[in-house]
């Protein structure tokens, strides 16, 4: 996964795009990202394994990089693929692929 700052590189602005962006493993077939704006974490599921990639966006970020080398892993179902976040109820939700229709549920990681 790349750590793009999306203040310089967007749409409108693409004066920083052109540098290198600091990256982090994220597993094989790296696939859904969601962010917890209350934790600042950052969730990625990589389709060809059954794990959850955890990051810490305040430590892990385009200007801040003290943090990038230190990653967690959630297992969750084979073959995750959607992704969604519940702040109020600090859930991390995965629908998983390999066993149709299943459902890989966890507690968000606190700040």
């Amino acid at each position: 996964m790349s750590i793009i700052n999306t203040a310089t590189c967007n749409g409108t602005h693409a004066v920083g795009c052109h540098r290198h962006f600091p990256t982090v493993s994220a597993g094989r077939g790296p696939f859904a990202v969601a962010l917890d704006a209350r934790t600042g974490r950052v969730y990625m599921t990589a389709f060809s394994g059954a794990a959850v990639t955890i990051l810490n966006g305040a430590r892990c970020n385009a200007t801040v990089t003290t943090g990038c080398g230190t990653v967690r892993e959630q297992p969750v179902g084979s073959e995750p693929l959607g992704l969604a976040i519940d702040p109020d109820s600090h859930t991390v939700y995965v629908s998983n692929i390999f066993h149709g229709g299943s459902l890989s549920p966890f507690r968000t990681v606190g700040p």
